[in-house]
């Protein structure tokens, strides 16, 4: 760059400084505007670097002194990660290794040590408190760094646990207290309090060879110490007998891809790669966001120095050292806001290290690092921002009448059409992108195409506002004064009524997905029960990684207890016991169970075929009354089969009164009434009678090995009118046919309204003391779950960015005023006229914005539900659409804003007009 260059360049930053000195209230706002994306990123730049953990400490955090952890739960050849993660295996082990059978695959010398994490339930002051359980060895060297404790002693015995302190504060317990299993038959003594440095959410410890019969479902491993390091070759022998392997010495000196399996190798070349994009494409649209908002201080103080810059002209400066001038105050505060966002930033992030490490992280900070590469990336930033908003009030300073300066005349300027057509350009692409990132699910388009289409809106702003200007002319006066004056000086108004609409219309569009969303799975729910309704289940599992799952019933002695708690905590609900089929005694099997089989001809003839249909075939699917059905969801499932007499039919399907007397005869006659029309031909119903003995991964069918009936035939009667699916309702008389015994398996507590979140909890914490595995279910109504807390943060957050960005475009606009209100003024205008300029000025600034904001953001939900909806027409089973809805309540709170800026604008604006002021 040439000598003159830098010489005007370094006049213009003197400039700068002083007209930053002249305007501290404006150049304030742009430093802070500039500044608190810069302290944003900043703040998150340093915390998430200080919570990073460097290899070695991740690898403490991991395996504390250890070598190596060992995961041994399959007999066959497995595929891991380098980092220990399971990616395929075969052959599971049916028993638990033991120490020996450890040891015994590690190289001669090696020492195992077994470790078993999973969760249990805890009875907490306020209820039932699931908490993260460990059975470790807390003395054992190898837990160095892994865990540690803090005070007391490590537990000994069964009854003695230690906790760490996030889980004292949860069962309000210290170090000498009792603390209870949810069955109360194991309670135990705090004896020691625990830290894992790396993992601060509640924690129990109990030893490891202790088992006091908790029913959990854990994960069993082994941390080993060996004689020498575990390398990626002795992971894969290891991974050869079924074992998966988390090895220091791996993860401290990883293999080269090309000893990695593809699997492997891909895993780990992707890992990264989303995330950036996502976040690069994020802080871009918070970047032209903070553009937008800073623009109109830029544009209103060239205007201001209009008169100066004319002079420049005149004394010899070309249109470059205007546009200089202009930009050199970019240039100064965007560097002003570069070192106040870091410093704020900075600060803060040090700050609020023990908040994240608690409620954030639930780990220890690594330590206070900088992430200095981000720091400067923000900052430089920071300065790009400040003179990209500066760059078209420089390019019109250049541009001005030097003649027409001087005299303080202003133009509204013409809209260059070729800027109106690459808007409209940008926005239709903006929205085919967002369409097909909707359709693929990929964030990074749907992201690009929001900015795309976000730049071409602001593009398009200047041509909205002078045709709004023109329609104006039939306006009252002083609204005819703000329109003429938002359209004679766009530079100002068009990029804040931007910022308005940028924000209003995401949230809009969101906030429209959102709700769409919300009451598309609200139409394919299927209840269980009605609404309100309660169930307690009296079948109880147990889980066990090795062996099938087990399962009992709740002994008949517990049911009046069960009864008792609910009467007490549910005191509107009416009772009613579940009963079910069982296996007779003699059958040896883990239950037995009664089938209704679909009769030859009623099967869909499209559940064979692959997912995607043809539109023709979707559309004969659809239409085929044998097709219907199974394309909803249930949350929970009561019972497959019901027996009842009649009495808990109208409760339990709330169906049509014409439906239940049928139905009701139809179980009088020993019959079965089901909801699915296809089971039922010419009133008869085939019933498929099972016994099932459970294995690890399902169920598995023994009927031939028992002397019960395979088939019965019985009278039979379709509900079509039933809240849910899937219920079938098995008459007395029907269960003695099929020769299975009947078994209460649960009871539903049926009420009017839907008891409280307190009354939830509070039952719930009564039946876990009961038995441990009771659990309650209360069936509440999605579509009564209103808007999400999502969306109205969402609009919320809108709204303060809408309100602020008329605050700035009126209050900078005011100087902007002085000639008008100087005329005003001298024709005898009432002081009142200033505020109402200015109350008007805000409204049309939020109005405009929000207004067009809202129809964007609609158009652009529209575009997203049209794709999915397109995408998904042919998919098979049937996908409920998203519906077309509109967030009525974000709407209201979004077009409040305008009124919400006048009225500040109105009640902060002084009334007293200049001249006024100068005789006072």
């Amino acid at each position: 760059m040439k000598l003159a260059s830098w010489s005007s360049w370094l006049t213009a930053i003197r400039i700068a400084r002083r007209e930053i000195r002249r305007a501290k209230g404006r150049s304030a706002l742009v430093v802070a505007l500039i500044g608190l994306p810069v302290a944003a990123i900043a703040f998150a730049a340093v915390s998430y670097d200080s919570f990073q953990l460097t290899p070695e400490q991740t690898v403490e955090s991991q395996l504390g002194a250890a070598d190596a952890s060992l995961r041994w739960q399959f007999t066959g050849p497995v595929t891991q990660d380098l980092g220990g993660g399971y990616l395929s295996g075969d052959q599971p082990r049916t028993a638990p290794p033991t120490v020996a059978q450890v040891e015994a695959l590690l190289p001669a010398g090696s020492r195992a040590t077994p470790m078993t994490s999973g969760y249990l339930e805890w009875l907490a002051p306020d209820g039932v408190k699931t908490i993260g359980t460990r059975q470790v060895d807390l003395t054992d060297p190898m837990l160095a760094g892994l865990a540690e404790l803090r005070a007391g002693r490590a537990p000994a015995t069964d009854h003695e646990v230690a906790l760490n302190a996030a889980a004292m504060r949860l069962l309000e317990a210290e170090i000498g207290d009792e603390v209870t299993a949810v069955d109360r038959r194991y309670t135990f003594t705090v004896v020691g309090e625990v830290e894992y440095p790396r993992y601060l959410r509640p924690v129990v410890v109990i030893p490891p060879e202790v088992h006091p019969g908790l029913s959990w479902h854990a994960d069993l491993s082994w941390l080993v110490d060996t004689p020498a390091p575990i390398d990626w070759a002795q992971v894969r022998a290891l991974n050869r007998h079924g074992v998966v392997v988390t090895s220091r010495a791996v993860l401290l000196d990883p293999p080269a891809a090309a000893d990695l399996p593809p699997a492997v190798a891909e895993r780990q070349a992707n890992a990264a790669q989303q995330p950036i994009a996502t976040g690069s494409l994020v802080v871009a649209l918070a970047v032209l966001q903070v553009m937008l908002l800073a623009g109109p201080a830029f544009a209103v103080g060239a205007r201001r120095r209009q008169r100066e810059l004319a002079l420049v002209a005149v004394a010899g400066g070309a249109p470059a050292h205007q546009r200089r001038i202009v930009l050199a105050d970019g240039l100064v505060l965007g560097t002003l806001g570069a070192v106040a966002g870091l410093v704020l930033g900075t600060g803060l992030a040090l700050a609020a290290r023990p908040l994240l490490a608690q409620y954030l992280w639930h780990s220890h900070p690594g330590g206070v690092r900088f992430f200095p590469p981000v720091l400067l990336a923000a900052a430089g930033l920071a300065v790009v921002v400040g003179v990209a908003a500066a760059a078209t009030p420089a390019v019109i300073a250049g541009r001005q009448s030097v003649v027409r300066s001087l005299a303080g005349h202003r133009g509204a300027g013409q809209i260059r059409r070729r800027w109106l057509m690459l808007g409209l350009l940008l926005v239709t692409l903006g929205v085919a992108v967002t369409s097909v990132g909707a359709w693929l699910a990929t964030t990074v388009l749907l992201l690009t195409g929001v900015l795309i289409a976000e730049l071409g809106l602001v593009l398009c702003t200047p041509a909205v506002v002078g045709l709004i200007a023109r329609l104006g002319r039939w306006a009252p006066v002083t609204l005819r004064m703000t329109l003429r004056d938002t359209a004679r000086n766009r530079a100002a108004a068009a990029p804040a009524i931007s910022a308005v609409m940028a924000a209003v219309a995401a949230c809009v569009a969101l906030g429209s997905f959102a709700i769409s969303q919300q009451e598309r799975d609200a139409v394919g729910y299927l209840p269980a029960v009605p609404d309100g309704s309660a169930v307690v289940s009296y079948e109880l599992w147990t889980y066990s990684p090795y062996d099938p799952p087990a399962r009992q019933l709740l002994p008949r002695e517990q049911h009046p207890e069960v009864a008792a708690v609910l009467a007490a905590e549910l005191p509107s609900a009416d009772l009613y016991q579940l009963t079910a089929p069982d296996c007779p005694s003699g059958v040896e099997a883990d239950r037995c169970q009664v089938q209704i089989p679909v009769p030859p001809g009623q099967e869909c003839p499209y559940w064979d075929h692959p997912r995607e249909l043809t539109r023709s075939q979707q559309q004969e699917a659809v239409a085929d009354p044998r097709c219907r059905g199974g394309d909803g969801f249930m949350r929970m499932s009561i019972a497959d089969t019901v027996v009842d007499d009649g009495t808990l039919l109208p409760v339990l399907t709330q169906a049509d009164p014409a439906e239940i007397a049928p139905a009701r005869a139809t179980l009088r006659a020993g019959g079965v009434v089901v909801t699915d029309p296809r089971l039922v031909v010419d009133g008869e119903v085939t019933v498929d009678v099972t016994a099932v003995r459970l294995d690890r991964y399902g169920s598995n069918p023994i009927t031939d090995e028992t002397d019960l009936p395979t088939t019965v035939t019985l009278p039979g009667y379709a509900i079509t009118t039933a809240i849910g699916q899937g219920t079938t309702f098995l008459s007395p008389a029907a269960l003695r046919a099929t020769e299975l015994d009947p078994a209460v398996v649960g009871v539903v507590a049926h009420t009017q309204t839907a008891p409280t979140n307190a009354e939830e909890e509070a039952a719930r914490a009564a039946l876990r003391q009961i038995h441990r595995d009771l659990s309650l279910y209360v069936e509440r109504d999605l579509t009564r779950t209103g808007a999400s807390p999502e969306v109205l943060v969402l609009a919320a957050t809108a709204a303060v960015v809408a309100l602020g960005a008329a605050a700035i475009a009126t209050g900078l606009a005011a100087a902007d005023r002085r000639n008008d209100l100087l005329t005003l003024a001298a024709l005898g205008a009432s002081p009142g006229v200033r505020r109402l300029l200015s109350l008007t000025h805000a409204g049309v600034i939020a109005g405009l914005g929000t207004v067009i904001g809202a129809l964007a953001g609609l158009g652009a939900a529209v575009a997203v539900i049209t794709a999915l909806n397109q995408r998904d027409h042919t998919i098979w089973p049937v996908v409920h659409p998203y519906p077309l809805t509109v967030p009525w309540a974000e709407l209201a709170l979004l077009l409040a804003v305008p009124l919400v800026a006048m009225l500040g604008a109105g009640l902060l604006t002084r009334s007293g007009l200049p001249l006024e002021r100068r005789r006072t």
